[in-house]
């Protein structure tokens, strides 16, 4: 007899797994067809939690088998890749969005904030003017330039660079 795990089961383990930041058995769950579909109390899934340990291997595990995962909000309003922004994971966000570029855009539930302006926040302004406005033009109207003012990843010329290039682009304040 050939053992068939219970799906939900894989679920609620991928949770937990996320939130003691653990990739492998996380890993594991998912390769046995479990996904992140499980919220904790917070509203977070696991790929939030992977997200806030900064556990990149389990966010491309998770990014790899279900990208969906990745705009679900928390109770806060936080989806995973504004977490992964925050925290300064733009490698791996530059490549994911190249993908889904339309993921860069802010959540409705947090619209002062979106992934592209903290991804110009964080020295990245060309990115979003190369890559993601010829893909999603809606980025125009996203925060960006009140998220490169209000940041400090960044030098104050730099800051200025970034300012007139967004400005070129049509970026407004």
């Amino acid at each position: 007899m050939m053992f068939v795990p219970d799906i939900n089961h894989l679920c609620d383990m991928i949770l937990a797994h996320g939130k003691n930041n653990d990739a492998t058995y996380a890993i594991t769950c998912i390769a046995y067809g479990g996904d992140a579909s499980c919220k904790d109390d917070d509203g977070r899934n696991a790929v939030h939690h992977f997200a806030i340990h900064g556990n990149m291997e389990a966010i491309q595990a998770l990014a790899d088998d279900d990208a969906s995962y990745f705009l679900v909000s928390d109770n806060f309003g936080k989806t995973p890749l504004l977490i992964l922004a925050e925290g300064g994971h733009t490698d791996f966000l530059i490549k994911f969005l190249k993908d889904y570029p339309s993921y860069g855009l802010s959540s409705n539930e947090y619209p002062q904030q979106s992934v592209a302006g903290a991804l110009a926040a964080h020295g990245h302004a060309q990115f979003v003017i190369d890559e993601l406005l010829p893909q999603c033009p809606e980025v125009l109207n996203e925060p960006v330039v009140a998220m490169v003012m209000a940041s400090e990843a960044i030098k104050p010329t730099d800051k200025i660079k970034a300012l007139r290039a967004l400005s070129l682009a049509g970026f407004k304040a």
